[in-house]
C-alpha cells in the first residue's frame, strides 16, 4: 500500500480481504487495519500461506482498500490480488556413501529426498552421467525412483562391477534429478559417487613404498624419508611421492579467492579413507584457530593418479582490503 500527500502523522487505513482463500486458515491472519508510521510512505501486507498436505486448486486472495475519513482511495489502485498455489514436492539428491569399491564389491549410494507434499505416490526421473559407464563399470540403475505415500527418501545404490575399467584409478558417477512438471528441483539436484579399485590406509601405503620398514606407523608418519621437509604423513595425505625430494609438489595447498570468498585448494587421493583434513585460519601467521564450519568444501575435477581437487571457500565474502591466512592440516587417526 502506498500513500501520498503529507507523511508527517501516523495513519491507519481499513482493508478488506476476500477470495476463496480464508484469512487465518489458508494463510496467516492479516488484520483489517494497515498502519503507516509517521514519515512512512509505503506499507507491506504479506500473505504467508499455511502449509498443509492437501492438493488444492490455486486460491486467490484479494485486498481492497476501504474508504474512510481523512483519505481518498485511488480507484485504479484500490484492489490487488495474490494467488496461493500448491508448491508441490521439492526434490533434492545428496551423496551418503561417496565411494563404490570394486575390490570389496561395496556400493556407493545417493539419497533422493522429497519435501513438501508427501501424501501421494511420486515418480522422479533421474539422469546418470560421469566418466564411469553404466553396465560396464557399475550395474544398471533405474532411470527413475518412486516414492510411496508418506515416504520422504529413496536410496539409489551404485554397485561396482568386478571388471570395472579404472585407467586413472578412479571414475565418477554423477546423478542428477531431471526436471518434470510434477515436482520442483531443490538447491542440490546433482551429486557424485566415485568408483575406486580399492581403498587405502596409511599402513598399506607404507608397505607399498617402504616394504619391510619396521618403524611403527604412528612414528613413521612423523618422519621425512626423502628430506624435503614434508613428513611421510603429509606426503600420504596429499598423494605426493615420498621417495622424491620436492618441497612444493603439484597438488600442494594454494590460496584462492572466488567472488570475494577466501579459500584454499589442494589435491587428495580419492581412495584414502583414514585422513581428516582440518583447516585453521590466522590474521597474522602467529595465532591460528580452527576454522570450524566457516568454510564450504567443494569437490572439483579428477587428476591423474587417482587424485581429486578440493576447494574450501569461506561461506561469506570478505570485504575489500581484508586478508586471511589458511592452512590445511591432514590428521591421521
Amino acid at each position: 500500500l502506498t500513500r501520498a500527500g503529507s507523511l508527517d502523522i501516523p495513519f491507519d487505513v481499513a482493508v478488506q480481504l476476500t477470495g476463496p482463500a480464508r484469512n487465518g486458515v489458508d494463510y496467516h491472519y492479516i488484520p483489517s487495519v494497515v498502519h503507516f508510521a509517521a514519515g512512512q510512505p509505503q506499507a507491506v501486507v504479506a500473505v504467508q500461506p499455511i502449509p498443509d498436505d492437501e492438493r488444492e486448486l490455486p486460491e486467490p486472495v484479494e485486498l481492497v482498500i476501504q474508504p474512510g475519513n481523512g483519505h481518498q482511495v485511488d480507484p485504479a489502485g484500490q484492489a490487488a490480488t495474490v494467488v496461493i498455489a500448491d508448491a508441490g514436492p521439492v526434490i533434492t539428491v545428496e551423496t551418503v556413501e561417496p565411494l563404490a569399491v570394486v575390490q570389496d564389491s561395496r556400493p556407493g549410494a545417493f539419497l533422493v529426498r522429497r519435501q513438501g507434499m508427501v501424501n501421494e505416490t511420486l515418480t522422479v526421473r533421474l539422469g546418470f552421467t560421469g566418466s564411469a559407464t553404466m553396465n560396464v563399470d557399475y550395474e544398471h540403475s533405474s532411470p527413475f525412483v518412486t516414492f510411496a505415500p508418506g515416504n520422504t527418501t529413496v536410496v539409489v545404490s551404485i554397485q561396482p562391477r568386478p571388471g570395472a575399467s579404472l585407467p586413472d584409478g578412479v571414475e565418477t558417477v554423477d546423478l542428477s534429478v531431471l526436471q518434470d512438471v510434477s515436482y520442483t528441483l531443490g538447491a542440490m539436484a546433482t551429486a557424485r559417487v566415485r568408483l575406486v579399485g580399492a581403498t587405502r590406509t596409511f599402513a598399506q601405503w607404507k608397505d607399498i613404498h617402504f616394504p619391510g620398514e619396521p618403524t611403527p606407523a604412528a612414528l613413521f608418519a612423523t618422519l621425512d624419508f626423502d628430506g624435503d621437509r614434508l613428513s611421510n604423513g603429509t606426503e600420504y595425505a596429499f598423494g605426493f611421492d615420498p621417495t622424491v625430494a620436492d618441497p612444493r609438489p603439484a597438488g600442494s595447498p594454494v590460496a584462492v579467492r572466488q567472488a570475494g570468498r577466501f579459500g584454499v585448494r589442494f589435491a587428495r587421493p580419492v581412495a584414502v579413507v583414514d585422513v581428516v583434513y582440518d583447516l585453521e585460519v590466522s590474521p597474522d601467521l602467529k595465532t591460528w584457530t580452527p576454522a570450524g564450519d566457516r568454510f564450504e568444501t567443494l569437490s572439483g575435477e579428477l587428476r591423474a593418479g587417482g587424485l581429486e581437487e578440493i576447494t574450501c571457500l569461506e561461506r561469506e565474502p570478505a570485504p575489500d582490503g581484508a586478508w586471511l591466512f589458511v592452512r590445511v592440516l591432514p590428521r591421521l587417526p
